[in-house]
């Protein structure tokens, strides 16, 4: 995956941010898991696929939308807020419909599928924290440290075609 990143965003740095969501809910997970007193299974182990599947979906979610309000604004307070905005009620959505799709699990007569069903939800609980709080709060730093640099955030003029115009008038549509 961080690969993929980095040859996608042909920006090391922005590729490793990207995933650094990822690598935090797999220590949170396996610390939540130590401290509630769930073994690894054959079952609880396939979380941290599952936190990698979901969690860079989100944070590619994050990242795009920042880097297309950062580009065309410059302004990184913006970008911010347009990303949590925006981005984030979209993902605490799709977090909250696949939270609710695993937890049903607590219902399953064996215990080592009520543990994945449990530890499923938290996982994707904190890919979204981490994605939509932590993120962006490093991608400012990331944009700051850029601008500061180059003087500009992603590139020197502003993309074409508008996507955030393309991406705006189509939310008005609704």
């Amino acid at each position: 995956a961080i690969i993929v990143l980095i040859i996608a965003y042909r920006k090391p740095i922005l590729g490793l941010i990207t995933i650094i969501p990822v690598l935090i809910s797999m220590i949170w997970i396996l610390g939540t898991m130590y401290f509630i007193g769930y073994d690894l299974n054959i079952l609880t182990i396939t979380v941290t696929s599952l936190i990698i599947g979901i969690g860079i979906d989100y944070s590619i979610h994050t990242t795009e939308r920042f880097k297309i309000v950062a580009d065309k604004t410059g302004d990184i307070t913006a970008a911010v807020c347009e990303t949590v905005s925006k981005t984030g009620g979209a993902l605490l959505i799709a977090a909250l419909t696949t939270t609710l799709g695993f937890i049903v699990l607590i219902f399953a007569p064996i215990p080592p599928q009520v543990q994945f069903g449990v530890i499923t939800a938290i996982t994707i609980t904190y890919s979204f924290i981490t994605s939509v709080l932590l993120l962006p709060l490093i991608l400012a730093k990331w944009a700051k440290w850029r601008k500061d640099r180059f003087g500009f955030i992603i590139s020197p003029t502003p993309p074409e075609p508008d996507y955030l115009k393309e991406v705006d008038s189509y939310e008005r549509k609704k």
